[in-house]
């Protein structure tokens, strides 16, 4: 199975986060047209010095 598959398999994630980064990972999301959740993974991913899915 490819990347893009297996991400589709991965339990949900159920995170509490204060509302003000809950708006800042909104307002990115809509700033690059992408999703919050691809904003935050993507911002982890780099974080923790893991390949993106833009590097991939």
């Amino acid at each position: 199975m490819n990347e893009k598959a297996d991400r589709h398999q991965i339990a949900p994630f159920p995170l509490r986060m204060p509302e003000d980064l809950r708006l800042a990972a909104q307002e990115a999301g809509r700033k690059e047209d992408r999703s919050m959740n691809w904003i935050l993974n993507d911002r982890l991913r780099k974080a923790f010095g893991l390949k993106t899915e833009e590097s991939a």
